[in-house]
């Protein structure tokens, strides 16, 4: 059985396909060429024959010829549409702070979207390009990079003085012990503590660090908070560490989890970092303070009003005027040499 095309109604299609071709101006309307290209449409089904205005009727999938004849291609953008482009109209410190506002504050060693999709336009792209390194960007180390500075030369890594870390299961805590079961195993894992040290080491510009920890384990969930200073090893000039309570895996709100509707229990967090904080002051040689402090609000019974995720709380430690925070060292015994191949 030959199926035939779905029938829309042909006004409405009509009344579309008007009011696109009409919003872009065409190549004729710009004077670049009296030649307009025709778009030919090719379907599986059964060809239907053109539809007149008075059918009411057009195939689905299927654009007559002379509605294309009646609206050219819109032309491809040139110098003088991009100059007449809407943000040539503001002013240079309006567009600066467009782009300042609509680049990331975090960075990934990629070239920031927006970056890309001005280069048809050398001066907005220009323009971007100085937003983009005039600010102190924060290199973010995941398992997208695989926690590295990737091919960076030495030079660029040179000028990074911000990092956060992405804390997982994928980082061991040895090369060969694994978080979910704390398994021995025979051969080592892609990235650990002793890795990500080495990383470090490569960029002594680093001047402040944060730690967002994301398990999916309980045993790091606990680990975490009593030996997050270690994860601060091979950085040699810090002056400020940013630490947050990690998410306990599969568990309520009230009990260290997140809800559906992305709230945690700041008391719990604050309970469960209590003890891990003055050990790190200790580690770090100054006292921790918060990064924010919020007026929450409470139940009758007295317990604190849940907080939104985004507005957990952060601990941080920040060195005197002219000196940096103490050098941690990674235990000798979580450190392993790559074999040399």
């Amino acid at each position: 059985m030959l199926l035939m095309a779905r029938p829309i109604r042909y006004p409405r299609v009509v009344e579309i396909l008007r009011s696109l071709f009409e919003l872009t101006p065409t190549i004729t309307e710009i004077g670049e060429s009296e030649k307009i290209s025709k778009l030919a449409l090719v379907s599986n089904t059964t060809v239907a024959e053109p539809a007149n205005t008075t059918s009411g009727s057009i195939a689905y999938g299927i654009i007559p010829l002379y509605l294309l004849d009646m609206h050219p291609i819109p032309a491809p953008p040139n110098e003088n549409r991009i100059m007449n482009a809407t943000l040539y109209r503001l002013p240079f410190e309006l567009r600066d702070m467009i782009w300042t506002f609509c680049l990331d504050s975090e960075w990934t060693g990629q070239m920031p979207a927006l970056v890309k999709a001005l280069r048809c336009d050398k001066n907005l792209h220009a323009e971007c390009m100085r937003a983009w390194y005039k600010e102190k960007h924060t290199y973010v180390l995941h398992s997208e990079n695989n926690w590295s500075f990737l091919d960076m030369p030495e030079k660029v890594i040179s000028t990074i003085t911000k990092v956060k870390i992405i804390i997982d299961e994928h980082i061991a805590l040895h090369p060969l012990l694994r978080w979910s079961d704390m398994e021995v195993l025979r051969e080592r894992f892609p990235m650990s503590c002793h890795d990500l040290s080495l990383t470090a080491a490569l960029a002594p510009s680093v001047t402040s660090v944060t730690l967002d920890c994301r398990p999916t384990s309980t045993n790091l969930y606990f680990w975490f908070p009593q030996k997050f200073t270690q994860y601060l090893s091979g950085f040699s000039s810090l002056t400020h560490v940013a630490v947050t309570c990690p998410i306990k895996p599969s568990a309520k709100a009230s009990e260290g989890g997140i809800d559906e509707e992305g709230m945690v229990d700041s008391e719990w967090q604050e309970s469960t970092m209590s003890r891990c904080v003055e050990t790190a002051n200790e580690a770090l040689g100054v006292l921790a303070k918060l990064g924010a402090v919020y007026a929450d609000g409470k139940y009758w019974y007295g317990r604190r009003v849940p907080r939104k995720f985004v507005n957990r709380e952060v601990w941080i430690w920040v060195a005197e005027e002219g000196r940096t925070l103490n050098k941690q060292i990674l235990p000798p015994g979580l450190a392993m040499e790559r074999d040399k191949k």
